[in-house]
């Protein structure tokens, strides 16, 4: 079967679409309409981005894992500027060199408001199937809203695959975790569930169910 071969126009009309100031190379099919329903043995794309403000985007999804458990956090537009104020503290984990002191910290935090500000749910890393239908399932119901979606580097290829069989509408941008800018909105963003989940790990009193 042809590759449907993406021409640079089309990149240019997708640039169009989600705001001057995002700069998108795509090497591969997940962003635009492709000939053939069947997904790629392995993921054919890797996305570049720039972004200065939230351009286009309507929401903004976050899938992450941390050990045992999996999670992901949903952010609306409209609620961005608050929710930003409210987790001005959060740092990468990874990064901190004193974790237990940091968490014990972080927990001081609003979380009730920081929650009612956001869509999440964490699991067990056994049910990892069920919170990523949960996100397709959420970007099938938004399709005529632009997304941006962040995914872990360990699950983008399973997720990649999985949205590519289910939803042909392709109306997001897919990155790798590892692609975000560090210190940009998205990045802070996805603090979030990386804290969250890190909080549930080490015993900390926060409710894992779904959000309503």
């Amino acid at each position: 079967m042809k590759k449907k071969k993406i021409k640079q126009a089309e990149i240019k009309d997708l640039n169009k679409k989600v705001g001057s100031k995002l700069k998108v190379k795509a090497r591969s099919r997940l962003l635009f309409r492709s000939s053939s329903p069947k997904p790629r043995q392995k993921s054919h794309f890797k996305v570049k981005y720039k972004t200065e403000g939230f351009g286009d985007f309507e929401y903004y999804a976050f899938l992450d894992y941390s050990q045992e458990l999996i999670g992901y956090s949903v952010i609306r537009k409209d609620n961005l500027k608050e929710l930003l104020a409210k987790i001005a503290r959060l740092h990468s984990y990874k990064e901190i060199k004193h974790k237990q002191k940091y968490l014990a910290k972080i927990k001081k935090l609003d979380w009730k408001k920081i929650k009612k500000l956001m869509d999440y749910n964490i699991v067990k890393i056994t049910s990892s199937e069920k919170i990523l239908l949960s996100i397709i399932e959420f970007i099938k119901e938004n399709n005529e809203s632009l997304g941006f979606i962040s995914v872990s580097d360990h699950y983008y290829n399973s997720f990649s695959k999985m949205i590519e069989m289910s939803e042909r509408r392709h109306n997001y941008l897919i990155v790798k975790e590892s692609d975000i800018k560090k210190d940009s909105n998205e990045y802070k963003l996805s603090l979030v569930i990386e804290t969250l989940l890190n909080l549930e790990r080490n015993g900390g009193k926060r409710n894992a169910k779904p959000s309503k």
